[in-house]
């Protein structure tokens, strides 16, 4: 046990602090390294549920985040294909999670069968809970299914990952729409709790007058691509929004034959730094975007700007967005939920909630409701988060504790190709990392979780760490340290009757190569891996 704070974890491991689902990113990453990618996908699929799924279409804000990409430190890792590997490398047998808690004989119903309802199951029933789903269509995993093509996501994945969360027995009616099939005091009657994970039903429309113009929203477009046999052809298609439904309904159109696509924001593309990628492949692809285009009118297939010229098209899409539908809920529960009140038993999660989010925010929003559920089905809080730290890593003993070196803060990021391959005339993209580059590009990852300190008791300020540091302030001289480990620093070297009292790793600065560790002739520097895991309590 540790008493390495919380804190200390949020603002030295960048990557997970900033994964929405708390992935333990260092962790997998360093398994991948090793080769184990069992172990590494394990880790994926308790945090995050769909590892596979995430590898194809997160949007990645760990990456953003990651502290290899600061300046100086070289490029951020390749977290994301990192991920997909885990799945790509793994045994592909369903990996079972035992329960946390024993059968409580709380029944529990979800509506949705999307990504969020999906989460709410999985967590509530390893909690111990009888969940149910309720589905309006005809199969789950919602938009994973009718709203991301082919080539970013294979669908034989969501199939394995949505099989693998039914194997813990979770019980699912598909074809039920709530206030039409079934109502809502209806399923509070029947079970202990219900979750809403209805997600966003309602299409979002510009206010700009259309007449005499073929239009359609990107919603339904995509759903027509993915779910249909055939998609009609269009030569010139106009897109207007600024998001991953208006790249995948440009890349469609272009796949299906259009000559000209082009995509229209109201403000820049360059400040959605999450279609980065979808970007560079659209315009690879023969897309067109123009920023700052605010759609007033479409009359007879033309669309007008505000200034700027009108533009042609056989076919626009509205890719502007979508809203939950709360017209399925009873009059008085609607109310009450939307004034920000509680109501006894009823709960709302993912987009149905928050309103279109990322596929890594919905994952992680029902992550949080299943445990406020829990908590209100068991009158107790049965989780809570710890810090832990490891054995503490001696290179005299052990021998090199890190394989890092300053030198690779310049090794460049790994990047891949989408590899599309056709099966049974279907496209399907893969992101694509052979075992030795996944292997590679996971040894690349910065080692946020190791933690280096020097113990004062024994330190003799001989200064052998300060010869082989490989940054200039990654050990640096001080006279005082705060317990947030805000120090101040030695100023006064060119008087030599004064002289530093305390020497301090700075681990935003350290890259974990444990030169100081070894040279240390008093054996003052420890190294200990820090891990931050959800027990039962």
């Amino acid at each position: 046990m540790s008493n390495i704070s919380n804190k200390w974890y949020v603002r030295n491991v960048p990557c997970r602090t900033n994964c929405p689902a708390d992935t333990d990113i260092p962790g997998y990453l360093e398994f991948i390294s090793k080769g184990d990618f069992i172990n590494a996908y394990k880790i994926n699929l308790i945090a995050n549920i769909f590892p596979g799924v995430l590898g194809m279409v997160c949007s990645s804000p760990c990456e953003s985040s990651c502290r290899h990409g600061r300046i100086g430190n070289g490029e951020s890792v390749n977290i994301c294909n990192a991920k997909k590997s885990s799945f790509d490398y793994s045994d592909k047998k369903f990996i079972k999670i035992d329960p946390f808690f024993k059968n409580s004989k709380k029944k529990v119903a979800v509506i949705g069968g999307g990504v969020s309802g999906l989460t709410c199951a999985r967590e509530l029933s390893l909690f111990g809970h009888s969940v149910s789903i309720f589905e309006k269509n005809d199969f789950l995993g919602g938009l994973l299914v009718s709203g991301i093509p082919d080539f970013r996501l294979d669908k034989k994945i969501v199939e394995y990952e949505i099989e693998q969360i039914l194997s813990l027995g979770i019980e699912y009616k598909l074809n039920i729409s709530l206030g039409k099939d079934i109502l809502i005091n209806d399923l509070i009657l029947d079970f202990d709790a219900v979750i809403i994970a209805a997600g966003t039903d309602k299409l979002n429309y510009p206010d700009a007058p259309s007449s005499n113009s073929l239009f359609v929203h990107g919603i339904d477009y995509l759903k027509n691509s993915l779910l249909n046999d055939s998609l009609e052809s269009f030569d010139n298609v106009s897109i207007i929004g600024s998001s991953f439904t208006s790249m995948d309904c440009a890349r469609t159109a272009l796949r299906n034959h259009s000559k000209e696509v082009n995509v229209f924001a109201r403000n820049d593309f360059q400040n959605n730094s999450h279609l980065t990628k979808e970007l560079e492949a659209l315009l690879k692809e023969g897309g067109n975007t123009y920023n700052h285009h605010s759609l007033l009118k479409v009359e007879n297939n033309l669309s007008y700007f505000a200034n700027t010229n009108s533009h042609q098209q056989d076919l626009l899409i509205y890719a502007t967005g979508q809203f939950p539908d709360y017209d399925i809920l009873d009059n008085k529960i609607k109310k009450t939920l939307l004034n920000n009140n509680g109501f006894d038993g009823v709960f709302l999660t993912g987009d149905f909630k928050t309103g279109s989010s990322t596929l890594i925010d919905a994952i992680a929003d029902a992550k949080k409701i299943s445990r406020i559920v829990d908590k209100y089905l068991m009158k107790e809080m049965r989780f809570e988060n710890k810090i832990i730290s490891g054995q503490k890593i001696q290179s005299k003993v052990n021998g090199k504790p890190t394989l890092r070196s300053i030198e690779m803060n310049y090794l460049p990021r790994i990047n891949t190709e989408k590899i599309i391959k056709k099966k049974n005339n279907t496209e399907v993209g893969i992101n694509f990392f052979t075992e030795k580059t996944s292997k590679n590009e996971s040894l690349r990852c910065y080692l946020c979780n190791l933690k280096f300190q020097i113990d004062d008791e024994k330190c003799v300020l001989c200064d052998e760490c300060l010869k082989v540091k490989p940054k200039e302030k990654c050990i640096v001289e001080i006279t005082s340290i705060s317990n947030d480990e805000h120090y101040s620093e030695f100023k006064s070297k060119r008087d030599p009757s004064l002289y530093y009292s305390k020497l301090f790793i700075d681990t935003d600065e350290c890259v974990r190569c444990g030169e100081c560790e070894r040279v240390c002739p008093t054996n003052a520097i420890s190294i200990q891996k820090v891990s931050k895991l959800e027990v039962t309590i």
